[in-house]
């Protein structure tokens, strides 16, 4: 998503054993135990919620994961959120939780500006799934980019700071999970929208399993405009936590939303 959407610290611990066995397949969930210093059998138990982390081993786990500051506190306070015997501290773990995701990183216009073609966002996504082919070609044909333009968009995002290069050669993302809200008249953001309801446009008429199109007319009171923005933010926030947390994901998708008065004029519409 490109808005913290991990709901569960298991997917960092997750992530960070993939990672390992990418650079070692022969890597084990045995050794990864031992690494992290824990019996493989409590190992096991964590990561299938048959045991959770208690407030002095969720730190102590944090830093065998080689989190950064940020993700640290995060993944305790997602473990706190779940196992904290006290209910303040329960309690106090949500607010911080929530407090991170009203202050999730938003582009600001000029970056937006540099990467606002559609797939700048698409191979940020991309990079973040867990057996990625991160090959030029690959890229190209599974997207139908030119091999030089996706060389030239890795050189935005890269240079933009939202992408770095491993040792290993990977690309990694900084930063997984940002937001963009800009006036209506913002040229890049009409460019972004204007592409993808180009893409909507091409499917339209074509059968997909990969493409689902549902649109409904309503009658309503104009008082409930926000009621309604309200509720499909937070519906598109909740379903797209819940499909980035599997550790399945092999597939970059688009959900778009457009909610509008047709009686209104163009520059008072409310799109989502």
């Amino acid at each position: 998503m490109t808005q913290v959407t991990t709901t569960d610290y298991r997917d960092y611990i997750l992530r960070e054993f993939e990672r390992r066995q990418k650079k070692n397949p022969s890597y084990s969930l045995r050794a990864f135990a031992r690494d992290l210093e824990i019996p493989c059998s409590r190992l096991s138990e964590i990561l299938n919620r048959k045991r959770g982390l208690s407030q002095r081993r969720a730190p102590a786990l944090a830093d065998k994961l080689y989190l950064s500051p940020t993700e640290k506190e995060y993944f305790v306070d997602l473990a706190l959120c779940e196992h904290a015997r006290s209910g303040l501290v329960k309690n106090m773990a949500v607010k911080r939780i929530n407090a991170r995701k009203m202050m999730s990183a938003k582009y600001d216009e000029n970056v937006f500006s540099i990467i606002a073609d559609w797939y700048h966002h698409v191979l940020l996504e991309y990079l973040q799934l867990p057996n990625a082919d991160q090959s030029i070609d690959a890229i190209s044909a599974q997207y139908g980019i030119q091999p030089g333009e996706v060389e030239r968009a890795l050189e935005r995002l890269e240079k933009v700071s939202l992408i770095h290069k491993e040792d290993d050669g990977r690309w990694t993302v900084n930063n997984q999970h940002r937001t963009a809200a800009f006036h209506a008249n913002f040229d890049g953001m009409k460019r972004y929208y204007s592409q993808l309801m180009s893409k909507v446009n091409d499917h339209i008429g074509k059968e997909s399993r990969a493409w689902n199109m549902s649109a409904s007319t309503i009658q309503i009171k104009k008082s409930a405009f926000p009621q309604v923005v309200e509720k499909l933010t937070k519906f598109r926030q909740e379903l797209m936590a819940e499909l980035e947390s599997s550790p399945e994901r092999d597939s970059v998708c688009c959900l778009t939303m457009q909610f509008f008065d047709f009686a209104a004029e163009t520059n008072q519409n409310t799109p989502i």
